[in-house]
């Protein structure tokens, strides 16, 4: 019986409108792919050159220095979003965001997952701002440097909660081999 209504294509995977850490990966590999796709189209109208893709994209999704922060204060929430560093950087970090991310899922619920990433992400982006408040060397940001992209700091809050939620937590790689989280 037809009733009209086309099914999501995401709809096909099992779980995944029950599922966080899933909706997660998913939606940073298809930022990657965007984004690729978007540098690949920057090189071929601009015929190799490069620096327009950094100009315009990169500089308005990466988290800046603190003095360039106030005219581009909407990075602090998608600097977390993309990875530009390349595959195998987005390979890793999604690695760690199933592993740490499936324990916290399981131990809260699906619904607190993406919250709690976004807040990270939001929190880790004020750190890096109010580091570069530090005297001396410490504040410093190496030149050449646009600004910072990735998960690093989403991955480690979810780190975090779970290392707190069950510090005994163990992974189990074979029926006697496995890993403490702590």
């Amino acid at each position: 019986m037809n009733t009209g209504q086309k099914k999501s294509l995401l709809s096909y995977i099992p779980g995944y409108s029950q599922n966080a850490v899933l909706q997660l990966i998913i939606f940073s590999a298809v930022a990657f792919a965007m984004l690729g796709v978007t540098w690949g189209f920057i090189l071929i109208v601009y015929q190799g050159d490069a620096t327009n893709f950094n100009e315009y994209f990169i500089s308005n999704l990466a988290l800046p220095s603190l003095a360039a922060f106030k005219t581009h204060w909407w990075t602090i929430i998608t600097y977390g979003w993309f990875h530009f560093s390349g595959f195998w950087d987005l390979r890793s970090n999604m690695l760690w965001l199933y592993c740490f991310g499936s324990v916290v899922q399981m131990l809260v619920g699906f619904r607190q997952v993406i919250p709690l990433y976004a807040y990270c992400l939001v929190m880790g982006g004020v750190s890096y701002l109010l580091a570069q408040l530090l005297p001396g060397e410490f504040g410093k940001i190496p030149a050449g440097i646009p600004g910072i992209l990735g998960a690093r700091a989403g991955l480690i809050g979810l780190a975090a909660a779970a290392v707190t939620l069950t510090p005994n937590y163990r992974f189990y790689l074979t029926e006697t081999f496995r890993v403490h989280i702590l």
